[in-house]
């Protein structure tokens, strides 16, 4: 049940290890940052109302200029449980993906990770699609990235493969893998980011629909 003490957590998580920060300053106070492009406002109005009991104030969502591009964010004040999360997802100052951090998801805070820094997109063959591919855009080290990958397939049954990009390491399904994964986030998906989700083909032989958006 969101809104549990269990599901903040995993929700915490599941931000922080997608576009999550968190930010610890010299005296141990530690806050979480979270930011969006502008387009992904109502997204990220759904996740600060996920957490949004766990403070008590109201968070607000802010616009800001990124580097020239506008953008939303949300920064929160110091938190006992944030400061908690600290050490579970960070070493020496970097995140990093470990059993104790992955033992905190639910599926919720799975839904969130996937769709802060999951993609979907169609595969062609001769100008025509005959496939579907997740991406799950870890960046880490492969070391990482085979701990995500065993901790899925232990706790979920659900099997990525792991694939290099550039220096870093990220995870990757077909549909069929990918049904599995949706079928456990779904219940959490909200209507403005269902693009992720969405395996539907009009016609695996000849449709020439354009790639589901990634990000």
């Amino acid at each position: 049940m969101v809104g549990t003490i269990r599901e903040i957590r995993s929700a915490l998580v599941g931000m922080i290890y997608g576009k999550g920060t968190l930010r610890k300053n010299p005296g141990g106070a530690v806050v979480l940052k979270i930011t969006h492009s502008d387009r992904e406002k109502e997204y990220l109005e759904y996740k600060t109302q996920i957490i949004q009991s766990m403070f008590g104030y109201e968070l607000k969502v802010r616009s800001f200029d990124n580097n020239g591009y506008p953008g939303v964010e949300v920064v929160t004040k110091n938190h006992a449980r944030l400061r908690s999360l600290y050490p579970v997802i960070y070493k020496n100052g970097k995140k990093q993906f470990t059993q104790k951090g992955l033992k905190i998801l639910t599926p919720l805070g799975i839904a969130l990770w996937y769709l802060d820094d999951g993609s979907l997109s169609y595969k062609r063959r001769e100008g025509k699609i005959h496939g579907r591919e997740l991406t799950l855009n870890t960046y880490c080290s492969e070391a990482e990235a085979q701990l995500v990958k065993i901790y899925f397939e232990e706790q979920w049954d659900i099997h990525w493969t792991v694939v290099p990009n550039k220096s870093w390491w990220r995870l990757r399904m077909g549909a069929k893998e990918g049904r599995k994964l949706i079928g456990l986030i779904d219940p959490f998906v909200t209507d403005c980011m269902r693009y992720k989700i969405d395996l539907k083909l009009k016609d695996t032989a000849s449709a020439t629909a354009p790639d589901i958006p990634s990000g």
